[in-house]
């Protein structure tokens, strides 16, 4: 992995986007969360951090704070988290002009998350967010975990338009119905290891691509700590699925970002 990174850092690439990470994350220690953003700066890593806390939130605002134009913000309210609904979106409201999306909110049925009643109350939760997100003009970033095709469901029915699949495990059939919505979908690093992500990257045009780590989890290695700075491995794996130049596919996913969060 070094050599690969030590590689991919040879290029001339401008800036490179992590839509999906979690710099605020508990799983860091203050020390080890300067180290990770501060080799992702020196990599000229752009961070998208997406706190599923209120204290990850305050977290979060702090490292906009201390790292403006390196870092910005996409909070919402995870499917597996139980929390008040509004003060969610009163954080959401009284800091908009820090956030540039909504998530990551979602779906996730994998057992034991799987009865009725946690899925309609899943939905609804899902559903709520999306119409604050068309309110507030926000893109979504979606987590749709053993939940594809509900989740792409939902999205269409919601008649949603500017939306992210973060980290999409879903069959490839559903893929195709999101990118014929115009959504995106961003990759990891552990896609080089795992056949749906590879038949993921193949069955999205690059225009409709992005560049994630998820970190601290997803790592390229088995029992490491992520960080964005990986996110180069995304973007070599990316590269390597779709036979183009690493740099032609960093310079596209950063245009994408750029568009997708409205960010300059």
């Amino acid at each position: 992995m070094e050599y690969l990174l030590e590689k991919m850092r040879t290029i001339n690439y401008n800036i490179v986007f992590d839509v999906h990470c979690h710099v605020d994350s508990d799983m860091y220690s203050e020390e080890k969360r300067k180290e990770v953003i501060g080799r992702a700066i020196e990599n000229r890593v752009k961070m998208v951090t997406v706190p599923l806390s209120n204290e990850e939130r305050l977290r979060a605002l702090r490292l906009y704070e201390e790292y403006h134009d390196w870092i910005y913000i996409v909070t919402g309210s995870h499917p597996l988290i139980d929390e008040d609904l509004g003060e969610v979106e009163q954080f959401i409201r009284e800091n908009i002009d820090k956030i540039v999306g909504i998530g990551e909110v979602g779906l996730d049925f994998k057992p034991p998350n799987n009865s009725f009643d946690v899925m309609k109350k899943q939905t609804e939760k899902f559903e709520f967010f999306i119409d604050l997100a068309f309110e507030l003009d926000k893109p979504l970033v979606i987590h749709s975990r053993s939940a594809g095709r509900q989740s792409i469901e939902v999205l269409l029915r919601k008649r949603a338009e500017r939306v992210l699949m973060h980290a999409f495990s879903g069959n490839v059939k559903y893929v195709r119905r999101g990118v014929q919505a115009g959504y995106y979908f961003s990759v990891p690093p552990t896609a080089f290891r795992n056949k749906q992500k590879i038949n993921l990257v193949k069955a999205v045009p690059i225009e409709q691509l992005m560049l994630e780590t998820d970190s601290p989890v997803l790592a390229p290695l088995p029992n490491m700590i992520n960080e964005p700075m990986n996110v180069l491995i995304s973007a070599y794996v990316v590269a390597v699925i779709k036979g183009m130049d690493p740099k032609e596919v960093i310079d596209q996913t950063t245009r994408n970002a750029r568009e997708f969060f409205k960010i300059k």
